[in-house]
């Protein structure tokens, strides 16, 4: 309902009333009540008439109010991008884009936008004005005006920042300069000088929602653009210098085209690097990606021995005995230049810079091997992979080497979790008693070990012990006792075994000794040496004063020749130990052909 629908109605009351009153006057028998009754209607009528005045003017101010917010514009900002983005491209920058459209939209006669990029302010918006007479002032100089600017931004009155923004012969062309400042972020700023005779954009610039969202945005979009320049400049005069002649355009596009299927590869090598959990089989792909990727002609990976060297992993495929005589010293000069070395080394150029001899860089570069990159756990060096010449015979160039520094840092990440994760498994192998491994861990290396030893046909020997008349040993001396003596037993066959044999504790007072490469003989001669040791040794107890001796019996199998499976080599190395116990205990046998399917040689109860 309108004002004057809410006057009509107003006036309608009004006559009836009137009417009313007046037909009280004449048909009143009694002047008194005539009045009485006349002073109630007006009474009436006057709080009739003041409650329509008050619901016209609230109907009227309701309709002044939406017809302002029906005019209001709530989306300034997103429509000034969105048609300074949809302007058509032609060759208009789009700092000239945004100048016209803001210049126009507000009726601006002149206008400069700066932006903060470092330590100074720089025009990137500017309309109406001449470019050499815009100054670039540098962020000190506006540092005391920026500290008194409110988040929500603010119209500066001051003169002086104009001057510091415009040449003097550029301010005397403003009819009514404008210098607006608005922050956000940390280091992000906009200075906004302009022209604004109608004060359109002063309106605006007082709505804090405009701001937070015109100008952060202009700014990305500009520094975006300004990114896109330089790279388009880039490329442009990489097309020129590849068009010289039509060798360097090939190669250029060879180029592209690589590099174009490295960074889609990335992914894909990235997902399989961290997703394995073996170190053979991260140097397997390792050797694959690179070989393939840059087309090196070999790969290799030098481990640590402990003793302050690295050396070639003898057991990884293809690699001869020539390898013997390339060791990396930890404390050569080449190791430490490696370190410093953010990025894979190139064997020759460190030859040619290296005065002293190194005795791994001769025999590595005569053997074709071209980079060295290390492959780090955390401040450690866990491994280092070396790269052999091109099999096209070309040099490594710095995208090569570029490669190799993302894939062997991708690979030291990996190395990292696998090491981490052969750490886990390693307690969860572990005997928590004799801090040996546990069964579960000897049967997983076991079959491990009789592939190895098929794949590189060599002889792996199984040693089974058992600590004889346990059970009564426990009985005389207590528990207590014989944890020691099994923890004992332990540490004196560790102590015993070579670094690549596993010992492992196989149930109860049963040991086990997976070793590689160890015959018939050899293996003979370690039982019957370990049997004796153990006889020898005498054990000590902080409960008993006295010492204490035992005695073990041991049986022996050996791959290939007595068993080819695990469980086989097992119950073979079982058979023998039997034999021993069978002989009166305290004895080593090796496993024969005789002892297979024996029916005599049952394990009998330990008293």
């Amino acid at each position: 309902m309108n004002k004057a629908q809410f006057a009509k109605i107003n006036y309608i009351y009004v006559l009836l009333l009137s009417a009313l009153v007046i037909l009280i006057i004449l048909f009143s028998k009694s002047i008194w009540i005539a009045f009485i009754l006349g002073l109630a209607t007006l009474g009436i009528m006057g709080t009739i008439v003041v409650g329509h005045l008050k619901l016209t003017r609230a109907s009227s101010l309701i309709d002044r109010l939406y017809e302002k917010e029906k005019k209001r514009d709530f989306s300034i900002a997103p429509q000034l991008l969105g048609d300074i983005l949809r302007d058509s491209p032609g060759t208009k920058s789009l700092q000239k884009k945004a100048a016209e459209h803001l210049s126009m939209r507000f009726q601006m006669i002149k206008l400069a936008v700066f932006f903060r990029y470092k330590n100074s302010y720089e025009v990137k918006i500017f309309y109406n004005i001449n470019p050499k007479l815009i100054n670039r002032p540098r962020i000190e100089r506006l540092r005391h005006i920026l500290k008194e600017v409110p988040g929500s931004g603010k119209i500066l009155k001051d003169d002086s920042i104009g001057r510091l923004l415009l040449n003097e012969k550029a301010l005397e062309e403003f009819n009514s300069p404008s210098v607006f400042v608005y922050n956000w972020g940390r280091s992000r700023s906009v200075i906004i000088i302009c022209d604004d005779p109608h004060r359109h954009f002063a309106s605006v610039l007082s709505d804090d929602e405009f701001n937070r969202i015109l100008w952060p945005s202009l700014d990305e979009l500009i520094r975006l653009n300004d990114r896109g320049k330089k790279i388009d400049l880039e490329l442009k005069k990489l097309k020129n210098d590849y068009s010289r002649s039509k060798r360097d355009l090939v190669n250029a596009g060879k180029e592209v085209n690589r590099r174009s299927s490295e960074l889609n590869s990335f992914v894909d090598i990235s997902s399989d690097l961290y997703s394995i959990l073996d170190e053979n089989q991260l140097f397997s792909t390792l050797r694959t990606i690179i070989s393939s990727q840059i087309g090196a002609s070999g790969v290799e990976m030098l481990y640590p021995t402990g003793e302050g060297r690295y050396i070639i992993d003898r057991i990884s495929e293809d690699v001869d005995s020539g390898y013997d005589s390339m060791v990396l010293e930890a404390d050569s000069e080449l190791y430490e230049m490696i370190l410093k070395k953010s990025k894979p080394l190139l064997l020759p150029l460190a030859a040619s810079v290296l005065k002293a001899e190194d005795r791994f860089l001769k025999p590595a570069i005569k053997r074709g091997f071209q980079l060295i990159s290390p492959l780090g756990i955390g401040n450690e060096v866990g491994c280092l992979l070396l790269i052999g010449e091109k099999r096209n015979k070309n040099q490594y160039d710095d995208s090569d080497i570029n490669f190799i520094s993302v894939i062997t840092n991708i690979a030291s990440l990996s190395l990292a979790n696998i090491r981490q994760f052969a750490t886990i498994e390693r307690l969860s192998y572990t005997d928590s008693m004799t801090g040996i491994f546990n069964y579960r861990y000897f049967y997983k290396r076991l079959g491990e070990e009789i592939l190895r030893a098929k794949r590189y046909n060599r002889e792996l020997s199984l040693v089974i012990l058992d600590i004889d008349n346990f059970k009564l040993f426990n009985d005389n001396y207590g528990h207590q006792t014989g944890d020691m003596v099994l923890k004992s037993t332990a540490e004196l066959i560790t102590k015993a075994i070579r670094s690549i044999d596993i010992v492992s504790r196989y149930g109860g007072e049963e040991f086990c000794i997976i070793m590689p490469d160890t015959g018939k003989n050899s293996g003979r001669v370690f039982i019957e040496r370990l049997r004796n040791e153990i006889a020898e040794f005498k054990f000590k107890s902080r409960t008993i004063a006295e010492e204490m001796s035992i005695t073990v019996s041991v049986g022996g199998s050996v791959f290939p020749h007595h068993a080819t499976t695990p469980d086989r080599l097992i119950y073979c190395a079982d058979m023998a130990l039997l034999k021993a116990k069978s002989l009166g205990r305290n004895k080593a046998i090796m496993f024969e052909s005789d002892l297979a399917e024996s029916e005599s040689l049952l394990r009998e109860d330990e008293l």
